[in-house]
């Protein structure tokens, strides 16, 4: 879009409308610092403005780079949990409310092992690509969508209990799942997480009612 348009000032005012951080610079120093923009006012004659460019993941950088080499990519709105993909032409890159993928081709060996391990009983982690740091989480029933998120086995020998619990709160029993263990200091750790606190005060007594599921990884 020309950025001398009238058009590209309604998008950049639009934009700055709804909320979107907004950057200026000397329309006569080119290669100047960019600023955020907080003045609702304009000067399109002595500035320039574009919406701030957000900071992209190596993965997003990975398939806009793919579509500029000629490949085929596909999209989803990122609000829809399934994996209906659907061809685009000329992406908008929004990763805001979009997922973008290149179009698969057949999988990989290393992905066939890895679903083949789930389906022999070992555990699965999974996690979105387009997702900072290295915060993995256990995955009970993988999509398998490559595209979007990435899974692993768990190395090692892990045992894996999905136990029910009851612990007494400030005189009232409540249930609580939990996915990380069978024994009392599990659970101790587990309530700690869910109570948002450091100490236990207020936990008067707990007992365990049932496991769902026991998953053992094979070594």
């Amino acid at each position: 879009m020309d950025q001398n348009s009238i058009e590209y000032k309604i998008f950049v005012m639009h934009a700055f409308k709804e909320g979107k951080i907004i950057q200026f610079t000397q329309l006569d120093d080119p290669e100047g610092d960019w600023f955020d923009h907080t003045n609702p006012g304009w000067n399109w004659d002595s500035f320039d403005y574009r919406v701030k460019i957000e900071e992209k993941t190596e993965y997003q950088k990975e398939v806009e780079q793919a579509f500029k080499e000629g490949k085929q990519i596909q999209a989803k709105y990122f609000a829809y949990n399934d994996n209906n993909w659907n061809g685009v032409d000329a992406p908008k890159w929004n990763w805001k409310y979009w997922d973008y993928r290149v179009k698969p081709d057949e999988k990989t060996e290393y992905q066939k092992e890895v679903e083949q391990a789930f389906y022999k009983g070992l555990t699965i982690q999974f996690k979105r690509k387009t997702q900072t740091g290295n915060r993995w989480t256990v995955c009970f029933d993988p999509s398998w969508d490559w595209d979007t998120w990435s899974y692993r086995v768990i190395p090692g020998r892990i045992h894996l209990h999905l136990y029910q619990w009851a612990y007494k709160f400030d005189g009232l029993w409540r249930i609580h799942n939990v996915f990380a263990g069978g024994n009392i200091e599990d659970i101790k750790e587990e309530l700690k997480r869910v109570l948002f606190s450091n100490s236990l005060k207020g936990v008067e007594d707990y007992k365990r009612l049932d496991y769902t599921k026991i998953i053992v990884d094979e070594e």
